[in-house]
Formats: structure tokens, sequence, C-alpha cells
């Protein structure tokens, strides 16, 4: 195995163990204990657990990256559940981010610019979504206050609704099932439910009923 591969081995299992345990509760140690290798050889790729977060940080921003970039505008609201879905899909792989967040940034203030990145580029991509919805005839925004306003509510749902879901349950971990995921679409898209034109309401409700 190359180093690389390593390397990427070891953010791995640690991104799986933080999403189960949090991450204040993993350290080095359990995450080279899961991986049946020395603490020593895990030290030699990264030399502390904020190492792994900057990596891990910088892996979610890169994967994230393709969604956020895009020019192109939504033209209907099943476009719209495809970007949201995927877009929950990576915030739910790398949840720990956001349920952690407190714990990241006081252990490690560094990684405060990779989560503001991550949640500005997602509010400027939600905020093209209904630029382009908009645009197409798909729903009508009263004013541009009510635009910046949807945006905003829809990223908070998007990235917060699996630690809400886990609450809701009273749970302290719960598995993410695709329903879960689907749920979290519906539960996102819901917030512009009265600016849209009515088939494409009546498409969202198809949509949640096919998919939830």
């Amino acid at each position: 195995m190359t180093r690389r591969d390593t390397k990427s081995l070891i953010c791995e299992v640690a991104r799986e163990l933080f999403n189960l345990q949090g991450t204040a509760n993993v350290s080095t140690n359990h995450v080279a204990l899961e991986l049946d290798m020395s603490p020593g050889n895990l030290y030699y790729h990264f030399r502390n657990k904020e190492a792994i977060l900057d990596r891990l940080l910088a892996q979610y921003l890169g994967e994230l990256k393709p969604y956020t970039n895009s020019n192109a505008l939504e033209s209907d609201i099943e476009d719209a559940w495809f970007f949201i879905h995927m877009t929950s899909e990576l915030a739910t792989r790398y949840r720990f981010i956001y349920r952690d967040t407190d714990y990241i940034l006081g252990k490690y203030p560094p990684a405060a610019q990779a989560v503001s990145l991550a949640l500005t580029s997602l509010l400027e991509a939600i905020t093209r979504l209904l630029t382009g919805l908009d645009k197409n005839g798909a729903l009508q925004l009263p004013s541009d206050q009510a635009h910046r306003d949807l945006a905003m509510n829809m990223l908070i749902v998007c990235t917060q609704w699996i630690r809400f879901r886990r609450h809701l349950a009273g749970k302290a971990q719960v598995d993410v099932e695709a329903e879960d995921l689907n749920a979290g679409v519906y539960q996102t898209l819901s917030i512009v439910m009265p600016y849209l034109e009515p088939s494409q309401r009546q498409h969202l409700e198809n949509l949640r009923g096919q998919y939830t």
C-alpha cells in the first residue's frame, strides 16, 4: 500500500469514527486501533488529530466544489431536488463537521475558515438555485429579502437535518438510511412550497411520495 493510500485509509476510518462516536471521543490511538496499526505508524502519516481534521475538511470542500461552483441554473423542482440531495448526502457523509462544530473550532481554530467557506459556498449555491427557479417560472419570489431568507433557512435545514433527526428520535446516534436523507431533502425544499407554481408544488409532493 502506498503512503497516499495509507493516508486516505486513515482519513476514511477517522471520518467514520468521528461520525459514529463523536469527534471529541475519538483519538488518534482509537483510529490506529481500528486500523490494527501502531500509533507510531499512524504518527508517521498524521502527527495529531488536528492534521486528520484538516485533511478531512479539505476533502469535504473538494467534494462539495463541483456542486457549489456550477453556473447551471436549476429550471424546475426536480433539478432542485437533485442538487439538495447531492449536497445533503455530502453533509451526511461528513456530518461530524456540522454536528461537532463547536468542539472542532474550540480545539482547532484554523478549521473556522474551512467551515465558513463550506457554508458560504452552499449559501451562494442555494441562492443561485432559487434564482434559477424564479427565472424559469417554477416559483415566484416576493422580494429580494425573501430570496435571502429562504436561502438561509434552506441552508440550515440542509446541514442540520440529520442532527435534528437524531434528537427527535431521542437517540445518541442514528443510522442514516436513504429515507432519512430524502426526508431532509423534502424538508429543505418544503420551505419554498408557498412560492412554487402549482404544477411544481404538485411535482414536489410527487417526489416526496416517490422517495420518502
